[in-house]
C-alpha cells in the first residue's frame, strides 16, 4: 500500500467497491478500484485495486446513494478499467 501511496497526488481520489471477502459469514475486506491523479503526471491519472478493512470502508464518505450518481460512477470505472486513450478530433 505504501508503494501505491507514493504514486498518488495529494488530491481527492475516488473508490468504487468491486467485491467483498467474507469468512465465516463476516466481511473481512472490501476490494475497491481507486481512480487517482498521479504524482509524476500533470494531467495523468492512475487506476489500481486496493483492499480496505470494513471499519475503514464504513468511514468513507458515500457519493453513490443517488441511483443516477451510482450509474455514472459505474460507467466511469468501467471505461477506466478498459483503458483510456487520447483521441484527436477529426
Amino acid at each position: 500500500m505504501n508503494a501505491l501511496r507514493g504514486q498518488v497526488k495529494e488530491e481527492a481520489v475516488v473508490l468504487q467497491s468491486l467485491m467483498r471477502e467474507t469468512r465465516g459469514g463476516a466481511v473481512r475486506a472490501y476490494r475497491c478500484v481507486v481512480l487517482f491523479s498521479t504524482v509524476d503526471g500533470e494531467d495523468a491519472g492512475g487506476i489500481a485495486t486496493v483492499d480496505l478493512d470494513p471499519a475503514r470502508f464504513a468511514a468513507l464518505e458515500r457519493l453513490d446513494r443517488d441511483p443516477d450518481v451510482r450509474n455514472v460512477l459505474a460507467r466511469l470505472f468501467a471505461l477506466a478499467m478498459g483503458g483510456i486513450s487520447m483521441v484527436s478530433k477529426k
